[in-house]
Formats: structure tokens, C-alpha cells, sequence
């Protein structure tokens, strides 16, 4: 169902004020009620929708949507026309249904319907109709009256009886009027007629919908597709009730004998309890899920069905098409489940899988292999992965609910089949379910489904915050503008879930929203996307100034660099002559805030706009080959940039014409530099930083030559210095790592300490972040912290550097081990973040792509597949 109108039915009733129950009018609602409904609201105590809306959290976030107003405002505008008491008495004393009307090609429209046979009622109509501005119209010899409310507006008025109706569009009233005069009327409404008396009064809201017109009016408004709605029944029952966090309802599906619906296909089935939940990630977008106590069983009334419908022979048709025997090959393997899930997504579409159970691993596994593609096998974390041969098996089998998957990938797990399109994203999911991050594991899930029957033949979840950013492109250019303006009141609506257990000409309904207060510090995958070769180095964020968020670089073993957007798309792949060194650096060459990427391979120096053009002058065929990172030094913020890449015993100065900088006088080093030149300033004072291999610390000035000299000669340092900045450069401190696990301190004047910061744990990795000493040894990771000092540890040993970042002022770390192929997360009080350790087997970055308060982990598998989580 589309956001605009998911809970219309509901919030805009709301805006009517308090009503009792009256007296039983004369006439019944599927007497006017038009044929082209979509949905029907009728109010059984409003008094306690008033209340419920109050102290409901999820109504409360609901009725946040824009959308609403359209009722809303038709209503208050009218109101201020009239005497306002007397028109909510009106509404006080009337039996109350508000309906959405099909009112011409591709549009729909309010209805309001009153029912009420008080005196009283019409003496109040009839004065509304001497309100200023209100004109009478004919219809079919009937009287409507319009009221003008403002430029935009109109109110249509029409009364007969014991019957008002009102709507803000003169065809959703006349089709109510047709409606009333016809001959037919009664029998034309019977079936909701017969529901109708199924519902529950008590229940202060009952809502019908007519499924027969849901495609239609799903596609209409959001372009979705859904025509299996009117595969399931006529018209759906809701009895609904809201508490503090829920959104309950519970009620019947109605699909008679005399035709054939799908639900039918189950009704003999036996239903239990549901275990495919170990399978499916908490990251879900959607999950259905099918109970077919036997699949033979299910075969033969899925086929019944279509008999019914008149479609078997068309099926059949399409079963030929399948390898000989192939089905009841299936059928000798697959158990009691089967169903089709969303996870994970890549450039906004979403990642489909399916599963069933087998009763047999080894007949699984061979009936299976007999069945694959046999050019293609792949093994991937203990478990081997095929690709099924035969087109669209699945869904030319078992019907719609599988009409995704044509050529799928599988693998076994456990007593599961597991199937996706995409090779990349069946390992993810693979990871997920490996690292524990299952729906078994989540107490929110197992909380809301404990709160359902739980034996169903069909169930249906939604993870609303992974399942509405799916439904972007498939929204109008309206609902998808209204969906991201709402998408922060969104974020606590978290679980949407349906129960359905069939019967021969009803199927019992239980469905729920829930909301939830954002957990804090949770990590879940955000997407995922395949590159064309494996990934080399670590992934970088780079600053997107066309939007102010964050992109990701990487280059991959065939030394194409990759820029791919905070939602995992693509923007542009470039060849590089071989392997970027170290990082890529951004600068601004024009000084209008659009910026441009340095960086430099052995033997280029690159400069790369932001579609990954060169700029004018490079790449720069460097003059020896590199043997650091170009160092890149924006003198006093003044944008006039310097280059500077180590070749060898030489360090090379450019501007951002790739020419050579006039008046650059370094000397040449006894031996190779070994470390990106660094650029430090205090107080208006500066120095570049670099080391050769040979242990010679330089700090030089701009010009090259050196400022400070350290005579002693420090072999075992490594490659990155931190600057500890005093009062001034001289009080300044330089802070390095060193082979041995000392951290040396260097004064720029040069006096050299060394010393151990644990000396039972030598710093293998060292990094100094606000204060902070983060160093890791072995497998145990260190944080020497005057405010808060803790250490951690992984499964083997750290592979690179730490990172650290803080966000929402708080601090968290994190670090990657390639032995055991896993990243941790920790923060500030030293405690592992919830969902880690992810999977991964390369290097990191970490921060908040969208500039926001989450933070990101982007990753990589050696498959080629980079991976983005988020931090909740």
C-alpha cells in the first residue's frame, strides 16, 4: 500500500471530532456505497479512536503524512463557513463511513457518508445550504449543492433522507447518487454486505477493502505493482486498535466457493509453527513466507485452483517448457516451507532470495546438482554455490511469489535451500546468517511475532526502515518527494507483519505495526555492490560537493578505480597505469568549492575531476618512480596547493598546472624516501615531515630546505607522524610508531624520547586521535585515555591501523583482522558495538556518509563485493 494513503482511512477521520453511536438509520451503507470503492472506514465508538490516536505513538508518526491535509482542510475550511458546534453535532449523531472512490481516469477521492434519521439532522442541512457562496446543482433529477470554500476548493453537498453525503469532487458524490438509484443495489454490495456481519463492533474502527481494485489503485498512485491482491479474495475485513506502540489488526479474507482464489490453494494445508526466521537477516525489507505442510499436498490444490480459475491448461503449458520430470524431481526434496525475502540493495533495487527445506541433504544435494549449471561452481565459507539451470523454474512451479528468480544462484545450509539472483549478495546474506545476524537472534522480531498466533499457512513482514527506501523509484515523483520529507518521523516505525490462515471461503487475518525507539549502536548492512575485479587497498570517503555527503574510492586488482555514491551506485570506473599509493587527496584547483582528487601510482602523478576526467596538465609522468604518497600542502588555507611526491632519495615539487615549483631546493636524501611528506603548522609556524629509509627524520621549510635537524637516526620508524600541537611549533610534539612497539616522541628542535606506552603489550599499530593513544598488539587493541581509558580484543591478530572517529560527541574505534576475517567496533566505554563483528576480508573506512548522525563501515569480501554498514 502506498504511504499516501496506507493510513488515510484512518488519521483523516480523526480530524472529525467526537461521535456516539445512534440509532440504526434506515438505510444500509452497500445501499449508496459506490461500486468503485477501494476502501471503506466505519466508526464504531469515535470517542475511542480520539483517545487510541492520542496515546498511539505509531498513529502519532503516521499522521505526519502531508497527504492527510487533503481531508483535513475540505473539513476545517467547511467548518469555519458554518455554525462549527452544530455541524459537529451533526457528525455526533450520525453513523459515520468514509470511503476512497475511483472519480475518472486514474483519480480517487474522499467520500464522507452520514447516515442519520434525526429531524434534527436535516433542519441542520437545510441551514447549511443558505451559507454564503453555496449554489445548487442538478443531478439525475437529484439536488446537489456546492460550496466554494477558496480558489482551490469545493465542498459537495447532497441529502435524501436519512442519507448525507459530502466530498471534496462532484463525480465521487454522483457515483454515490447512481449507486442509491439503482435496481441492482443491494445485490451489487452483498458481499460486503455478508462481511460486514462478520465484523467486530466492539472494535472502535472497521475498515474494508475491496481487493478486486487494489492493483489499479496501487499502481495508479505509486506505480506498484500488486494484481496478487485480487488473486486472494473480494473484500478484506479489518477490525483495528491501536495501543501505546501497536497498530493491531485482525480480521477475515473472504473468497467464496463459487471462484477461485489463491488463498484456497492452502486451506487444507497444515500450518506450523514457523523456523525459516534462522535463515532471514535483520535487515529485511520483506519477507513472505509459505507453510505448505506438504509439498505434493500443495501441488495438488495449487493445481485444483487453477482448474477453478480456468488456467491450469495455460500452466501446464508452461510446466512443458521445464526439463522432463523436473517437478516431481522438486517434489521429492523440498519439505514444509518455502519463501522469497528482500535484504540488502544496491543502487536502490533490492536483493531478492528464496528458500525452501528439504527433508534429505544428500537427495537435496544431488537432485539439485542434477539440475545446475555444470560450467559453473564456486566455493565460498564452507559451503559450495551452484547456479540453477533451467529458466524460471521456480516460478513456472509455484506460482507468482517466486517470479523473480529465472537463473538463480543456491547453496546449502543446514536443512535449507538458499537462492539468489545475485552471486555477490547471496554471500552477504550467507555472512549474515554465519555472523548470527538472523531474525532468530533479534528480541524485536521474536517480541512481535510471540504477540501473533503463529501457525499460519502465509506470513508477511516488512522491515519498514530497509523496505521504504526500496519503494523510491517505484513511487510517483509526489509520494516519493512526500516519502523522503518524512523519512526521520519514519524511523521508529519498524516491523509491519501479516498472518493468514486459510479456510475454504474465508481466511483469518492478524497483522500488526509496530514502532520502536531506534536502537541505539546497532550495526546492520546497508548495501552492497558487485565491482569488476577484487578489491585492492581500502575503500576511502571522499566529500561529494555537489551534495555536501560522502562517496566511496576504491580500486580494484586490475587497478580501475571505482567512485560509487553513499547508496551504492556506480558513478564512474577510470584505468589506472597501476596501484594507487596511499590515500587520494582532495583540493579545490579553481577556488569555486568543487573538488578535484590527487593522488599518485609509481609513476603518475593524477589529478581527477569530479567525473573522473583528468584535469588539464596531468597525469604528470613523475621523473623516477614513486616510493611514498604525494604529499598535498594547502599553504594558509589560501588554496595554493603544492605537490609534492618522494622519487626515490628526491622529493619533487608541482602546482596544479603539473608544473615544477620555482624555488624548491630539497637535496637529495642518502637514501629513498619512504613516507608521504606531511605538512604541520602551530601558531603561524610550519615544517614538512618525511623520513628515508635509512632513519632520517627531515623537517623541512616551504622551500625544501631543512628547518630542524634530529642527528641521531631512527631506523624503526614507521611511516605516519601525528602531530601533539603546544603553544607553539617549538612546544610541539611529533608522535610516531616504530618497529620495535616503542612510540617515539620528537620535538621539532630534536630531542628524541622513546618509550613504551604498555610494556607488556608493544604497539604493533599505533594511531593518536584527539587525545587519545590507540595501538593495537597481536589480537588485543589499546585505548590510553586520561577520561576513559579500556582495551579489547579480536579473534587474531589486528591487520592495519585502527580508525577512530567521534560522532554524536562520542568516541568509537575500530579495527580489521584478515586472519580473522572480521572488522569490531567499540565505543567509548570500551564495549563491542551490537551486530559486530561484521564480516570482511580487507581494510576499512569509517564514517558517516550521509553527514548525518549514523555512521558507516564500507568493507570488501575478495569476491569483489564492497559492503556498507551503518550504525544505528
Amino acid at each position: 500500500m502506498s504511504l499516501k494513503h496506507s493510513f488515510f482511512l484512518i488519521l483523516s477521520l480523526i480530524f472529525l471530532g467526537a461521535c456516539r453511536e445512534s440509532e440504526k438509520s434506515k438505510s444500509q451503507i452497500q445501499e449508496v456505497l459506490p461500486l468503485n470503492t477501494v476502501w471503506l472506514a466505519e466508526i464504531n465508538d469515535w470517542e475511542e479512536v480520539i483517545a487510541k490516536k492520542s496515546n498511539s505513538r505509531v498513529l502519532d508518526l503516521i499522521s505526519q503524512f502531508e497527504s492527510i491535509e487533503s481531508f483535513h482542510s475540505h473539513w476545517r475550511n467547511a467548518a469555519e463557513l458554518s455554525n462549527k458546534d452544530s455541524l459537529q453535532d451533526l457528525m455526533s449523531s450520525s453513523q459515520v463511513y468514509l470511503a476512497e472512490i475511483l472519480s475518472g481516469a486514474d483519480r480517487y477521492n474522499w467520500l464522507l457518508i452520514l447516515l442519520n434519521d434525526d429531524a434534527s439532522a436535516e433542519r441542520l442541512f437545510q441551514n447549511f445550504q443558505k451559507v454564503d457562496g453555496i449554489q445548487s446543482l442538478e443531478y439525475s433529477g437529484e439536488k446537489i449543492y456546492q460550496l466554494k470554500l477558496n480558489e482551490k476548493q469545493d465542498l459537495y453537498l447532497y441529502h435524501s433522507n436519512d442519507l448525507y453525503l459530502i466530498s471534496g469532487d462532484r463525480i465521487a458524490l454522483e457515483a454515490a447518487i447512481r449507486q442509491k438509484n439503482s435496481p441492482t443495489q443491494v445485490a451489487e454490495n452483498d458481499r460486503l454486505r455478508q462481511i460486514r456481519e462478520s465484523r467486530n463492533p466492539r472494535s472502535p474502527l472497521n475498515v474494508y477493502l475491496n481487493l478486486k481494485s487494489w492493483p489499479d489503485y496501487l499502481n495508479t498512485i505509486g506505480k506498484l505493482k500488486a494484481q496478487f491482491l485480487a488473486d486472494m479474495g473480494d473484500w478484506l475485513l479489518l477490525d483495528l486498535d491501536a495501543e501505546t506502540h501497536d497498530l493491531i489488526a485482525t480480521g477475515l479474507l473472504n473468497h467464496p466457493e463459487t471462484e477461485a482464489y489463491f488463498p484456497q490453494a492452502l486451506a487444507s494445508l497444515r500450518s506450523d509453527q514457523i523456523q525459516a526466521q534462522k535463515l532471514i537477516p535483520v535487515n529485511l525489507a520483506r519477507w513472505v513466507h509459505m507453510s505448505i505442510g506438504n509439498i505434493g499436498q500443495y501441488q495438488r490444490a495449487y493445481e485444483a485452483q487453477l482448474e477453478k480459475a480456468g488456467t491450469l491448461k495455460d500452466h501446464q503449458e508452461i510446466i512443458a517448457k521445464l526439463p522432463a520430470n523436473v517437478g516431481s524431481q522438486l517434489a521429492g526434496i523440498i519439505d514444509s516451507e518455502m519463501g522469497t525475502f528482500q535484504a540488502g540493495r544496491a543502487q536502490n533495487q533490492a536483493y531478492e532470495f528464496a528458500y525452501f527445506n528439504f527433508r534429505d541433504e544428500e537427495l537435496a544435494a544431488k537432485t539439485l546438482e542434477a539440475l545446475s549449471d555444470s560450467n559453473f561452481i564456486e566455493g565460498y565459507r564452507g559451503h559450495v554455490i551452484r547456479k540453477l539451470s533451467p529458466m524460471n523454474l521456480l516460478p513456472r512451479l509455484y506460482g507468482s511469489v517466486f517470479e523473480a528468480f529465472h537463473q538463480p544462484y543456491y547453496l546449502i545450509h543446514k536443512d535449507y535451500v538458499l537462492l539468489g539472483n545475485q552471486l555477490a549478495a547471496l554471500k552477504v546474506v550467507l555472512n549474515d546468517i554465519l555472523d548470527s545476524k538472523t531474525l532468530d537472534r533479534s528480541d524485536s522480531y521474536l517480541n512481535l511475532s510471540n504477540q501473533l498466533p503463529g501457525k499460519a499457512q502465509v506470513q508477511i513482514v516488512y522491515g519498514i526502515p530497509e523496505w521504504l527506501p526500496n519503494q523510491k523509484e517505484a513511487l510517483n515523483n509526489g509520494l516519493s518527494e512526500e516519502l523522503e520529507s518524512l523519512q526521520d518521523s519514519l524511523q521508529n516505525l519498524r516491523w509491519a507483519i501479516l498472518q493468514l490462515r486459510a479456510d475454504k471461503d474465508r481466511s483469518f487475518v492478524s497483522a500488526m505495526i509496530r514502532e520502536e525507539q531506534a536502537i541505539k549502536e546497532k550495526i546492520v548492512r546497508q548495501w552492497s555492490v558487485q565491482l569488476e575485479g577484487q578489491p585492492s587497498g581500502a575503500p576511502q570517503f571522499l566529500k561529494n560537493h555537489n551534495n555536501q555527503k560522502l562517496d566511496i574510492a576504491i580500486q580494484d586488482e586490475n587497478h580501475r578505480l571505482y567512485l560509487i555514491s553513499r547508496k551504492g551506485e556506480v558513478y564512474w570506473t577510470k584505468d589506472l597505469d597501476g596501484p594507487i599509493i596511499g590515500d587520494i587527496r582532495q583540493i579545490d584547483i579553481y577556488r569555486n568549492n568543487k573538488l578535484q582528487m590527487v593522488f599518485n601510482t609509481a609513476n603518475q602523478l593524477w589529478v581527477l575531476d569530479r567525473l573522473g576526467r583528468n584535469v588539464e596538465g596531468f597525469p604528470v609522468k613523475l621523473k623516477a618512480e614513486s616510493t611514498a604518497p604525494v604529499g598535498v600542502f594547502n599553504y594558509d588555507q589560501a588554496r595554493n596547493y603544492r605537490l609534492v611526491v618522494p622519487c626515490g632519495p628526491m622529493l619533487y615539487n608541482y602546482d596544479v598546472e603539473g608544473k615544477s615549483v620555482k624555488g624548491w631546493n630539497f637535496k637529495k636524501a642518502a637514501s629513498d624516501i619512504v613516507s608521504e611528506p606531511q605538512f604541520f603548522s602551530v601558531a603561524g609556524k610550519d615544517i614538512i615531515v618525511c623520513l628515508t629509509a635509512d632513519g632520517k627524520l627531515y623537517q623541512l621549510n616551504r622551500r625544501g630546505e631543512e628547518r630542524f635537524k634530529v642527528d641521531e637516526k631512527i631506523e624503526e620508524l614507521k611511516t605516519s607522524f601525528y602531530l601533539k600541537a603546544g603553544e607553539s611549533l617549538k612546544k610541539s610534539e611529533l608522535i610516531a610508531g616504530s618497529n620495535s612497539g616503542k612510540m617515539y616522541v620528537i620535538n621539532p628542535e630534536g630531542k628524541v624520547d622513546a618509550l613504551y606506552l604498555d610494556r607488556s603489550h608493544p604497539a604493533s599499530h599505533l594511531i593518536y586521535f584527539e587525545g587519545r593513544y590507540i595501538f593495537s598488539d597481536g589480537a588485543q587493541l589499546f585505548v590510553k585515555d586520561d577520561r576513559m581509558p579500556f582495551e579489547a580484543s579480536l579473534e587474531d591478530d589486528i591487520s592495519v591501523k585502527p580508525k577512530a572517529m567521534i560522532l554524536n560527541n562520542r568516541f568509537y574505534t575500530a579495527a580489521f583482522s584478515a586472519g580473522a576475517e572480521e572488522i569490531r567496533l567499540f565505543n567509548e566505554e570500551g564495549n563491542l558495538v551490537d551486530g559486530f563483528p561484521v564480516f570482511a576480508q580487507g581494510p576499512f573506512d569509517m564514517g558517516s556518509l550521509n553527514r548525518d548522525k549514523s555512521l558507516n563501515i564500507v568493507t570488501y569480501s575478495n569476491d569483489g563485493t564492497l559492503i556498507c554498514y551503518r550504525l544505528r
